[in-house]
């Protein structure tokens, strides 16, 4: 591996310090080329605190794997009329949401009719999108490409763009052993980056926060613990994610017929109204 790509690896895993306390002491670990498929392994170093990254059989994380798929999370070709990149809703200095909107708007300038979620240690979550529509990220990535009223564009057309690209062809064929571009490698380049992306704060730490918290802090966070006043803790919980992962209706939902969430999913009654609770990470930055 040359200088220069070393350098790009050390950039890569932002285990985005712009916004995730602690990130500076997560370096990288690359390993010799797989001698199968040419590619290099990829292994996000974690603060001993964290648990360990789940391993995705189907995808593991490669050098390569995550260099396309930074370049097409950032690359306003795959929508329809080449002006909006993943990156353009899921921006990496808001915590790749979408600054302070709640709707998004599509290449055809229509609103969403949900918030855009932020993209942060997704590699330990089990269902993906507001509803848990998708059982796995590379499920889920094709959606807001194809969506008419996000990036609106033919899959089938995205990939001949990239076919028909100067620089594409190579870089499939650096992650996937040959230049043979397709949906199914395309969502996995691009899952295979978002798995790196992670957020921490040792303060939500347990053992660890309570000795590095700020007197305020500390006050405020007997109130996040005490079920009679904050009760934040059974869904935000007191770990590294600062969620439980899981769906809850928090009642801001008023009709849930209007937007069933998970209810939508399942067809269970018991499921209307709820979505996934989000982190409490990077509140900061996602507004």
């Amino acid at each position: 591996m040359n200088g220069k790509m070393k350098r790009w690896i050390g950039g890569l895993i932002v285990l985005f310090v712009v916004f995730a306390i602690g990130c500076k002491n997560d370096p990288t670990k690359t390993e010799a080329p797989n001698k199968i498929t040419g590619t290099t392994p990829f292994e996000v170093k974690l603060p001993s605190y964290f648990p360990p990254m789940p391993d995705v059989a189907s995808n593991p994380l490669t050098v390569e794997g995550i260099d396309l798929g930074r370049r097409l999370f950032y690359d306003p070709v795959l929508s329809g009329n080449n002006t909006q990149a993943c990156a353009s809703c899921h921006q990496q200095q808001s915590a790749f949401v979408d600054g302070n909107k709640q709707f998004s708007k599509g290449i055809d300038g229509f609103d969403g009719f949900r918030n855009s979620m932020p993209l942060f240690n997704l590699a330990w979550a089990t269902r993906y999108n507001w509803d848990g529509k998708f059982n796995s990220l590379e499920a889920q990535v094709p959606n807001p490409i194809f969506l008419s009223f996000e990036m609106h564009e033919d899959l089938a057309h995205a990939v001949n763009e990239l076919k028909s690209d100067n620089k594409y062809p190579e870089l499939f064929a650096k992650a996937f052993g040959t230049n043979d571009i397709n949906v199914d490698r395309m969502s996995k380049a691009i899952s295979q980056f978002m798995r790196t992306i992670v957020s921490h704060n040792p303060k939500m730490v347990p053992g660890i926060g309570e000795q590095i918290r700020t007197p305020q802090e500390s006050r405020g966070f007997r109130v996040f613990l005490d079920e009679t006043k904050g009760d934040c803790f059974h869904c935000h919980e007191v770990n590294v994610f600062a969620t439980n992962f899981k769906f809850v209706n928090n009642g801001l939902n008023e009709n849930p017929l209007l937007d069933a969430g998970l209810y939508g999913q399942t067809g269970n009654m018991s499921d209307a109204g709820k979505f996934k609770t989000p982190s409490l990470l990077n509140l900061k930055y996602t507004a």
